[in-house]
């Protein structure tokens, strides 16, 4: 049972009570994991909100869904989620294949057929066929617990089970159980992502015109915004302010509002890395307190009065308040006969950052000091039958009183912190 079928089970329920949408959120999985209707709710007195996003979803699949909802629940108000890499050109082939079907599980059937036709490529024709899309679990005793498992969640009215971390919470948001510790968030490996702000992909671009466009016609409001994750990605992308810039610039030429939630002033403390599940995602008990925040903004924004205060007005603005590493990455290889540690961070240019490391030989009860605050960044030492070696860095700002970023690995292990989808 997929989450798709909880989702079209809520609006097939808003349907026939004869209900509408007041507001309609959409976008990727950082809006599902943030955004708790009922909070939005009581905060913007609105009488039914639905999060009919989706994990990666593109806006050619956001396209489609604002289309097929305005006809099935009539939204007034639609927030869409855009993220740094929303029309870069490289964003729009990753993970296509998981973003075209989650999008398309979420349609009716008229809308399924027009972007089958109009959005999907042939290659991904064939998993719109359930049969074909699960080839590789199929079986009989799969397919009888798959019917099991339907017949008694419609009995039990699609209340999903929550035994997962990750599970269905109602109305489109999905709620996370897990909570980062504080500083142990890894720099991400795979290259420095950047921003494609005088070149973004034109298809993308038409789509989110199309979106535009369709709610001017349909005079429903429209409201674009950019959902949280950790500060550590918007260090690693190289010119994220070319995102916040793009985006501005495209609101105020369209006339729409746009809402930088990663901008938050305060963020320290509301978006502080032990409110998030992963790199990207915020914890389900910290989204209920973010929603407040967002649900505030969102009903003055809706009432045309001024949130300027709530955000700073640029990224440089935000850095000047940052005064910790705000994530470390460590590596350690061996010859056999020496380690070389190799160490690098994410932290304003203005700070040296400060680093110190431990070992365990006993699996991680008991670390000694392998080497104490330096400025170095690569280090060699003498240790041999190091296999089970379990190592602990810090890295410090050198700032009284402010938190250390840190990261425990083994011999040879770096950790891969996919920064490509910042989904």
């Amino acid at each position: 049972m997929s989450d798709s079928d909880k989702f079209n089970y809520d609006v097939n329920r808003i349907i026939k009570s004869g209900k509408n949408v007041d507001i309609l959120f959409l976008g990727t999985s950082r809006v599902h994991r943030s955004t708790v209707p009922s909070v939005i709710e009581e905060m913007t007195g609105a009488g039914t909100c639905l999060v009919a996003a989706s994990a990666s979803q593109k806006l050619d699949g956001t396209y489609m869904l604002v289309k097929d909802l305005y006809e099935r629940v009539h939204p007034k108000v639609i927030v869409v989620g855009v993220q740094w890499n929303s029309v870069n050109r490289d964003f729009s082939q990753f993970m296509r294949e998981e973003s075209v079907l989650k999008s398309f599980d979420r349609m009716g059937t008229l809308s399924r057929s027009a972007y089958m036709l109009e959005h999907m490529g042939e290659k991904e024709w064939p998993q719109l066929f359930y049969l074909y899309r699960y080839r590789h679990s199929f079986s009989i005793e799969n397919l009888i617990k798959n019917i099991k498992d339907r017949t008694e969640l419609s009995l039990n009215g699609y209340e999903g089970d929550d035994d997962g971390d990750i599970y269905y919470h109602g109305m489109g948001f999905k709620y996370g159980k897990t909570s980062l510790k504080k500083g142990n968030i890894p720099v991400g490996v795979k290259g420095i992502p950047q921003v494609d702000k005088d070149d973004p992909d034109p298809y993308m671009m038409e789509c989110l015109n199309g979106i535009v466009s369709f709610c001017k016609e349909k005079n429903i409001r429209l409201i674009l915004y950019s959902p949280p994750e950790t500060l550590m990605n918007l260090y690693y992308i190289e010119n994220y302010q070319d995102a916040v810039d793009l985006y501005k610039e495209y609101a105020k030429a369209n006339g729409i509002e746009y809402l930088d939630m990663e901008l938050l002033r305060n963020r320290e403390e509301i978006l502080s890395d032990d409110k998030f599940s992963d790199a990207w995602h915020l914890s389900g008990e910290a989204a209920y307190k973010y929603s407040e925040v967002f649900g505030e903004i969102l009903d003055k924004t809706l009432k045309g009065e001024d949130v300027g205060s709530y955000f700073y007005p640029d990224f440089e603005s935000l850095k000047k308040d940052v005064k910790r590493i705000v994530a470390m990455q460590a590596a350690v290889t061996t010859d056999g006969y020496s380690i070389k540690i190799s160490l690098s961070s994410l932290q304003n240019e203005d700070v040296t950052p400060l680093y110190r490391g431990e070992v365990s030989d006993d699996g991680g009860a008991t670390f000694y000091s392998l080497f104490d605050w330096t400025a170095q960044t690569e280090l060699e030492f003498d240790i041999k039958d190091n296999s089970d070696l379990i190592f602990r860095f810090h890295a410090w700002s050198g700032v009284e009183g402010e938190d250390e970023a840190w990261q425990l690995c083994g011999m040879g292990e770096k950790e891969d912190n996919n920064n490509e989808d910042c989904d």
